[in-house]
């Protein structure tokens, strides 16, 4: 199955957030695409997007954030573009779970269910801006 590649381009804002969902879920159905595959890129869009928008313009102001999706080998593809501050999910350290909710550190926890729905991520920065390419594990297509 081959999909047309899409864009959608928000405010690093909160409030864009239902409009993001809003344009995946309509390319979503567009490809027939399972319930893990949906929950699995709401997810990781979220993620994403809620830590882009808390975390990489310390300074604020008005930035955009590009996403974009495609297919690679059956897979569901996302790629998100900005301009905020540089940050590779790869050299994250990798979540510790204590055995008692007190114990544990908080954070983390996102970027772990990232992970677990990721096939490959991918990070590489220049010209000041971000490229994070997220394969998605679950395949495209029906269930």
């Amino acid at each position: 199955m081959t999909i047309e590649a899409r864009r959608i381009v928000l405010q690093n804002a909160f409030s864009d957030l239902p409009r993001v969902h809003a344009a995946m879920k309509s390319w979503l159905d567009d490809l027939g695409a399972g319930p893990n595959l949906r929950f699995d890129a709401a997810l990781v869009i979220e993620e994403i997007v809620t830590n882009l928008v808390k975390y990489a313009w310390p300074e604020g102001g008005e930035h955009r954030i590009a996403l974009d999706l495609d297919e690679e080998e059956g897979r569901l593809v996302l790629h998100f573009e900005d301009d905020g501050v540089p940050f590779d999910p790869n050299s994250a350290p990798v979540h510790e779970f204590a055995n008692s909710i007190e114990l544990r550190r908080p954070g983390g926890l996102g970027l772990h269910l990232i992970r677990l729905a990721a096939d490959r991520i991918e990070y590489r920065t220049g010209d000041g801006i971000n490229h994070l390419t997220i394969r998605l594990r679950e395949p495209l297509g029906p269930p």
